[in-house]
């Protein structure tokens, strides 16, 4: 009985915290962000699911968003939108990697592996060209797989 009344006098102070820091700066999306997975973990999905909404309405481009409400979704058992939402965080922050594994961990989950193959590839190529040193060569199209050795030429 004392565990649950101290239990339940954080919660009350942490919503008091979390008010008066969205009070302060609205459009600080982590706080949005970490307060819905606070409702999440105290079982409050729809206050959960209404803060993610107000978070991904400030900045939608913020992967972590996406996958918060991804994770509200699969509580509530509604497994099919878990994946059109990370589907649709990877359209909004295409370079956020924990977007990508979670959408493969859900497909693979639902015995859909073919379907993570093809996007993961892109993926994949994606950030080779943006974040490799040598994304700056123009690659021929010539790759010889047994030595594993690319030609490039500027």
């Amino acid at each position: 009985m004392v565990i649950s009344h101290i239990l339940h006098i954080h919660i009350i102070h942490n919503h008091r915290l979390f008010a008066a820091g969205i009070e302060k700066c609205p459009q600080h999306v982590p706080l949005y962000q970490a307060w819905a997975c606070l409702e999440l973990r105290s079982g409050d999905v729809l206050t959960a699911k209404r803060l993610i909404s107000e978070a991904l309405t400030r900045d939608k481009t913020n992967g972590e968003g996406w996958l918060v409400a991804a994770k509200i979704e699969e509580k509530m058992d509604n497994q099919g939108l878990v994946g059109l939402i990370l589907r649709r965080g990877i359209e909004c922050s295409p370079l956020d990697t924990e977007l990508y594994r979670a959408l493969a961990d859900h497909e693979i989950s639902r015995g859909r592996i073919d379907s993570v193959s093809s996007w993961i590839c892109s993926f994949v190529l994606c950030r080779w060209c943006l974040f490799s040193p040598f994304s700056h060569f123009t690659l021929s199209h010539t790759l010889t797989l047994g030595t594993g050795t690319t030609r490039a030429r500027h």
